[in-house]
């Protein structure tokens, strides 16, 4: 898909060693955003499968602190 094409290209660009520090950061800042986008896509597709009685939830840990720190 077009998000997992800009995910893997930021993934490829952050781990140039020869860009300086800041355009760095703002490739790891798209990768990120693209993960995170990608992630509420998924939770979209899942609401979706919930209400046609296709999904069952399941419990899982939140590590809070890493989510806060994303955000």
């Amino acid at each position: 898909s077009p998000l997992n094409a800009i995910s893997g290209y930021a993934q490829l660009l952050e781990q140039d060693a020869s860009l300086p520090a800041r355009p760095r950061d703002q490739i790891r800042l798209v990768r990120r955003s693209a993960d995170h986008l990608s992630g509420l896509i998924d939770g979209l597709l899942d609401i979706s499968k919930i209400e046609a009685g296709r999904l069952y939830l399941s419990r899982d840990e939140v590590r809070f602190g890493e989510f806060l720190d994303q955000l």
